[in-house]
């Protein structure tokens, strides 16, 4: 198609999709009541993947609630109530999310 300049320029944009893949989570599980808790996710994914991190309720097993959502949880001055089991997912609006669970 020619455009009306001594000059033409086409652009091809090749847009590449990395599945959501969680590699790792960095932080210490066991922490002393009363100090911070700091868990961190680490992956892969393309664009960036959403982050969204959940707490098993106690008493009822396959019941979560969202805790927070980002890279980094962080429960400040934590104490007993805090622990338990912790999914961290990675999730895009399209495909599969992937999931790590660790237990605090």
């Amino acid at each position: 198609m020619p455009l009306n300049y001594p000059w033409s320029l086409l652009v091809i944009v090749w847009l590449l999709l990395v599945p959501a893949n969680i590699t790792g989570i960095r932080g210490k599980l066991t922490i002393i009541e009363g100090n911070n808790l700091q868990l961190i996710y680490e992956g892969l994914g393309r664009p960036e993947p959403n982050i969204t991190w959940t707490k098993e309720k106690p008493g009822n097993q396959g019941n979560t609630g969202v805790v927070q959502e980002g890279k980094v949880l962080t429960i400040t001055n934590i104490n007993r109530t805090d622990a338990g089991t912790f999914t961290c997912t990675a999730n895009y609006d399209f495909g599969k999310p992937d999931n790590r669970t660790v237990y605090v």
